[in-house]
């Protein structure tokens, strides 16, 4: 940073605007001195108790919050920004292809093209979900929980998280499709995150080995697409996939801590 201020105090001189050299030298500081000054303060305050707002207290008092809303909170409170990244790609890919259909006649394979790449920016997320569930909430794993109960409060979870994609597909869909088409898509789109979920039960992999899982799925959903096969099938095949890779693995899958 100091040879970066440096230089642009440099070319600033050199230009003749000396006020900008002044603005670029005063800004390096203020960081320094800001930064310097938060982490003396961390350094002697390693331990500060963080306060909820009284809303926020009185809430946790009073409401008891089911099972499925656990790692939706978590998530916001953890990683934010993870979350609405991704919202906000999907979001545009999904508003993108929208846009396509009003300067061409497309069929319904581009929208399921990208539905593809729109919910597959949801891994991370699905990643996430997986470790707590296994290791932030292992406990769960030795508690008499049918899979059928499993899977119910997974979908739900998934489907909160899966709000916003599912919001732009049901009011950017174009007039030119019917109801069963809506709708083939949408479970189309939220088959892909449960594939996702169960083959993270075959082998446990961290976040930099995720892009495998994505990029195999994602071109063999893509070309199986470009065959025109239907969506409500491939949603179909997804869910059950997802769901065996879930029944035979989950007990013997090892989560490894990191």
């Amino acid at each position: 940073m100091t040879l970066y201020c440096i230089f642009l105090t440099t070319i600033a001189i050199k230009n003749g605007t000396t006020p900008i050299a002044i603005l670029v030298c005063v800004s390096c500081l203020l960081i320094v001195i800001l930064s310097s000054a938060r982490l003396i303060h961390a350094l002697y305050h390693p331990n500060v108790q963080k306060n909820d707002w009284v809303l926020t207290r009185y809430l946790n008092a009073k409401v008891t919050k089911p099972y499925f809303l656990f790692f939706p909170e978590w998530i916001l409170r953890q990683q934010p920004l993870m979350m609405i990244g991704t919202k906000l790609f999907s979001g545009i890919i999904l508003l993108g292809v929208s846009e396509l259909y009003k300067t061409d006649h497309y069929d319904l394979r581009l929208m399921g093209m990208g539905t593809v790449m729109a919910f597959s920016a949801n891994i991370n997320i699905i990643w996430e979900l997986h470790r707590f569930n296994n290791i932030h909430l292992s406990i769960l794993r030795n508690l008499p929980i049918p899979l059928v109960n499993r899977i119910g409060y997974f979908m739900v979870t998934t489907l909160l998280l899966l709000i916003p994609e599912i919001g732009v597909i049901v009011k950017h869909f174009l007039a030119g499709f019917n109801a069963l088409e809506l709708l083939s898509v949408v479970l189309f789109g939220i088959s892909i995150p449960v594939l996702f979920y169960g083959c993270l039960y075959l082998e446990d992999r961290g976040k930099d080995q995720l892009m495998t899982i994505v990029f195999f799925i994602a071109i063999a959903l893509t070309l199986v697409i470009l065959f025109q096969i239907p969506l409500i099938i491939l949603a179909f095949i997804n869910f059950c996939v997802g769901c065996l890779f879930w029944k035979f693995y989950y007990y013997t899958f090892e989560p490894i801590a990191r």
